[in-house]
């Protein structure tokens, strides 16, 4: 989760703690898991027991390598965006356009060894290595209308926002699209990925004061349909809401940093740059971590929690690093349009992956 971090911790009405940046898999009251990346200022939730997982594979040697628990990577998947935004709701055409276009370009590049992506391919399960292995197309964008349930109890319409949803009625609507429109779902060939963006006045909680616009940045899990895994992760742009100048873009610099190179010019300074950075997050951890029992660190962190947030010195066990976001490939601090990442010919400001084979944040397996 963009707490950023995995580990299983409960998920309840408890006040959350400050001041690092970090990432958990959790487990709400009802036992379902997930994997939150925290906004900054969040780190875990107070007061709530550890999850046991399955030991499998060696003790990793350091704080910061992630161990294999027995549970599946993704060795192909299908992400799908699902911009769920009824009548009086509103997810820019701008913010769409980059991000569809950051997926077809992530796709594009598939199998390369040039970004963060190519970083995951070392983590292993019974069937062999996670693959930089994606399609995305026309067919995988979902414009969804469907109107807002009401509000449960469990959900805060804070300032700032006008609507709620909860965790359970965000798998509800996915539910509905896997069998209205008859998707794909389960964790093999092709795994489907539902990427479910939010317009930024629509809160997401898990309960009353866990929300969007308090404690995370986004999340993924799964949930069970029809004997099948349906992997799905909440990517909301309620991060910018009540005048947020960086979202949930933590890389240590004042100013909001987006790509502004030849036609990306167009929308410098958009937002869904920041929220693309929080869907890499939640890609990464969902190739790697799919059931949430697969790969994680002792503190319960997955590839992505671990190079959330700078710092200037690293340490993993804190999930900050020195290179969060390195190295810098264009652009300037001042100018805001510093950039480290290149796929498909577009540029791109997003976190960096950890690595067990280097022992650090990297932006490609080799560098």
């Amino acid at each position: 989760m963009r707490y950023r971090s995995c580990l299983a911790i409960a998920v309840a009405c408890a006040a959350f703690f400050a001041p690092a940046a970090g990432a958990v898999v959790l487990k709400t009251g009802s036992g379902h898991r997930v994997s939150l990346k925290f906004r900054s200022g969040h780190s875990a939730a107070a007061g709530l027991g550890a999850v046991t997982t399955g030991t499998t594979g060696a003790q990793a040697p350091s704080v910061g390598d992630v161990r294999w628990r027995g549970g599946p990577v993704l060795h192909s998947a299908d992400p799908y965006l699902v911009y769920w935004a009824p009548a009086g709701h509103t997810i820019p055409s701008s913010s769409r356009t980059v991000l569809t276009r950051y997926m077809s370009d992530v796709a594009a590049d598939s199998g390369g060894v040039d970004n963060v992506y190519g970083v995951l391919t070392q983590y292993t399960d019974s069937a062999g290595p996670a693959a930089y292995a994606q399609t995305f197309g026309s067919a995988q964008v979902i414009n969804d209308t469907h109107r807002y349930p009401a509000n449960n109890g469990g959900c805060s319409v804070d300032p700032g926002t006008t609507a709620c949803v909860s965790d359970a009625q965000l798998q509800a609507e996915v539910a509905r699209l896997v069998s209205a429109d008859r998707l794909p779902s389960g964790v093999g060939p092709g795994a489907p990925i539902y990427f479910v963006v939010t317009p930024q006045d629509v809160n997401v909680c898990f309960a009353a004061g866990q929300c969007s616009t308090n404690v995370f940045c986004a999340y993924h899990s799964f949930f069970m349909d029809g004997g099948n895994p349906v992997l799905y992760s909440s990517v909301p742009f309620t991060v910018w809401a009540n005048g947020s100048t960086k979202g949930c873009q933590d890389d240590g610099t004042a100013l909001y940093q987006t790509p502004d190179q030849g036609s990306q010019a167009l929308f410098h300074g958009d937002h869904a740059y920041q929220i693309a950075d929080n869907l890499s997050h939640e890609l990464s951890e969902t190739i790697t971590d799919p059931l949430l029992n697969a790969w994680f660190n002792n503190n319960g962190s997955e590839v992505g929690d671990l190079c959330e947030a700078f710092a200037p010195a690293s340490k993993p066990e804190k999930d900050v690093s020195a290179h969060a976001y390195f190295p810098i490939v264009a652009g300037t601090e001042s100018a805001s349009d510093l950039v480290d990442q290149f796929f498909s010919g577009d540029y791109y400001y997003n976190q960096t992956e950890w690595s067990n084979a280097t022992g650090d944040c990297m932006a490609t397996p080799t560098t």
